[in-house]
């Protein structure tokens, strides 16, 4: 019976390859580096959507909208590859991804397909960046990806929902993701370390990150002194509305003085110590 199971296997082997995105964590093309980069993009992107189990749902079915999708390719090369990429442009239709432009070298060409592929609602990418060839996941490739430990942040967000966080940080050794930063509650921290289970290369991930307190009085002692800050402010002429929920400091209001005024209420806000994040609702004319 042995030899009719390796006529079998033989036979079978063609259509059992592993897909391309697997054979690039087989062989270890993803560095640290980049996982954290992804890690972070995908953090920071689904809370831009309000990243809740549908969203996520949605990352995991492969069916994110193409803009999202060509937007978070984007980001992710820009923060990984940054001038390495010359010109380059990123569009997505029906899950297809098109890399255009110029590359410093196939290796960074190569990488960049790689990074691409890693993006959650990439199906396919077709490289047409200069000099690059699309096939293939060489040692080059491998060696541009920087080794672990890695860091990419630190960074803010907040969704929809008011699950926000700051100070955030992706820590990754060997594949394993590491989160530290002040959320606001555990929904908060649950979203971020499913979010991050979902991006390609990651191995396991340990949620660090500390959860604020809850407390209204503290809040409401927030939003007094936030009010107070803008008051005593000499370049602050406008009035405006302060609400402090949860960490998360809601302004409103109309700067009617220009943009200016209305950055100096948001820096205001934001540097109140116990505030996470601002929810900046105010309208320039």
């Amino acid at each position: 019976m042995k030899p009719l199971v390796a006529v079998c296997l033989a036979v079978l082997m063609p259509a059992l390859a592993l897909p391309l995105r697997a054979q690039q964590l087989v062989e270890g093309v993803l560095g640290d580096a980049d996982i954290a980069v992804l890690v972070r993009q995908a953090i920071a992107s689904d809370a831009a959507r309000s990243a809740m189990s549908a969203d996520s749902l949605g990352r995991a079915a492969n069916v994110r909208p193409d803009v999202d999708v060509a937007r978070d390719v984007r980001a992710v090369l820009e923060a990984r590859l940054g001038k390495r990429l010359d010109g380059f442009s990123v569009t997505c239709k029906d899950g297809v991804v098109v890399l255009t432009g110029g590359a410093a070298s196939d290796a960074d060409a190569q990488l960049a397909v790689v990074l691409a592929d890693a993006v959650p609602g990439a199906r396919q990418v077709e490289n047409r960046l200069t000099g690059s060839a699309a096939a293939g996941t060489p040692a080059a490739a491998r060696a541009a990806a920087a080794p672990g430990p890695a860091k990419a942040g630190p960074f803010a967000f907040l969704t929809k929902d008011s699950l926000a966080a700051a100070d955030v940080t992706v820590e990754v050794d060997k594949g394993v993701v590491r989160l530290r930063g002040i959320a606001n509650s555990m929904r908060t921290k649950e979203m971020a370390t499913a979010t991050a289970r979902l991006v390609s290369g990651v191995r396991s991930v340990v949620n660090a990150m500390d959860v604020r307190a809850a407390s209204r009085s503290e809040d409401e002692r927030l939003g007094k002194l936030i009010e107070r800050r803008i008051e005593w402010s000499t370049e602050v002429l406008s009035s405006f509305t302060v609400e402090v929920d949860n960490g998360i400091a809601r302004v409103s209001g109309t700067a009617r003085h220009g943009p200016a005024e209305r950055d100096e209420v948001v820096h205001l806000a934001s540097t109140t110590q116990g505030i996470l994040v601002v929810d900046d609702r105010i309208v320039v004319p």
